[in-house]
């Protein structure tokens, strides 16, 4: 059997909400684990499935850290005392140190540093409280007690499908998939929608790719994918507005597809200053164009910071493929754009240019590919 550890965050909430909260992260988990059966403990989960269903639950978000545990049914010491006499040499090899973490819930003839005591005198290993090589959990839990060995991370966060749905503006490279990562793990689930560039064909396959790694994340709630056509040209006199014009039109497709799939707002992958449209005066610009908010939760963070968590979500390897050259959605890349947007000069520019035909065509071109991924 499985032992699991709800979020600390779902802890904190109101009653009515953490319910709701747990309620939810019982339904990922048997979405995830079809045959399992899922029992309350207090703030843990004791999931009745087979070990291999460990890699998928590490995904699921809500879950804090998974163990895989045995339990006998009795809180009686001595027969606590002999379960744990016939496994300790196999939990604790004889060259390693060892910790008793003990910890009892209900009313029991004994506390929870007698039961380490006891549990510490039986296995002939060296006692390392501080820093020990291997740790045994022993919980006693009403007239049941449980026994796992170390624990796996889970990824935390608030159960996907708490928060609503967001639709996730997503390129393909580093920052867009991991910015959808972490609204993921704040409990919203994401449409996500990719503009086709002339420039790049090869990065829908990309997209594809990331999605997929995506889904095997999104567990509870479908992920559903769009792409359109990105049917616009900048003439060369305003070439310098480009990228700023672009992510103006990108909002505007978004927030249509938004209306459409009933989301409450827009991911993206910006962060604070890293290339020339994510300038503090351009953001302000582009927001503009959005009538819904637009959530940026890579915003203060370096490349570093984000690629990191791009290699351990699995999208980094797929996001640093070498395409044959992208702009963004753009048919020719910019060398000197705009860094300081003035908002009346931009709105002048999309008048001359026309620009609500550029988003009407390109809202038109919206297909639902999400069979495909």
């Amino acid at each position: 059997m499985i032992l699991a550890s709800e979020s600390g965050e779902i802890s904190l909430k109101s009653d009515i909400v953490r319910r709701k909260f747990e309620r939810k992260l019982v339904e990922n988990i048997k979405k995830a684990v079809p045959n399992s059966s899922v029992r309350k403990l207090g703030g843990k989960l004791e999931i009745e499935a087979d070990d291999s269903c460990v890699e998928k639950l590490r995904r699921i978000f809500g879950i804090a850290w998974i163990a895989r545990a045995d339990k006998i049914d009795s809180s009686d010491l001595k027969d606590i005392e002999e379960f744990f006499r016939r496994r300790c040499e196999e939990w604790i090899p004889a060259e390693k140190s060892f910790a008793i973490r003990a910890r009892r819930v209900g009313n029991h003839p004994y506390t929870s540093l007698d039961l380490a005591k006891r549990l510490g005198s039986i296995a002939r290993r060296r006692v390392d409280l501080k820093n020990p090589d291997v740790e045994v959990f022993v919980e006693v839990r009403g007239d049941k007690s449980y026994f796992y060995v170390g624990r796996e991370r889970g990824p935390g966060g608030l159960p996907l499908g708490t928060a609503g749905n967001l639709v996730a503006l997503i390129s393909g490279g580093i920052d867009s998939p991991v910015a959808a990562w972490m609204m993921m793990r704040r409990g919203a689930s994401i449409t996500a929608l990719y503009a086709r560039s002339p420039l790049s064909p090869e990065g829908f396959e990309r997209f594809v790719r990331v999605i997929r790694v995506l889904r095997e994340w999104h567990i509870g709630e479908e992920l559903k994918a769009y792409a359109y056509t990105a049917d616009y040209e900048i003439p060369s006199n305003f070439a310098k507005y480009a990228y700023v014009l672009e992510r103006r039109i990108m909002l505007r497709v978004a927030n249509e597809l938004a209306r459409r799939v009933e989301a409450k707002g827009i991911v993206t992958g910006d962060s604070l200053g890293q290339v020339s449209s994510q300038t503090l005066d351009n953001l302000m610009v582009i927001d503009e164009a959005s009538q819904l908010p637009v959530y940026r939760p890579l915003i203060s963070m370096d490349k570093d910071q984000i690629a990191e968590i791009a290699r351990n979500i699995g999208t980094f390897s797929i996001s640093t493929e070498r395409t044959f050259q992208e702009c963004g959605s753009l048919t020719v890349c910019i060398r000197k754009p705009v860094t300081r947007a003035r908002l009346d000069k931009v709105l002048e520019i999309e008048r001359e240019i026309k620009a609500e035909d550029m988003v009407r065509r390109s809202i038109e071109s919206i297909q639902d590919v999400t069979s495909i991924i």
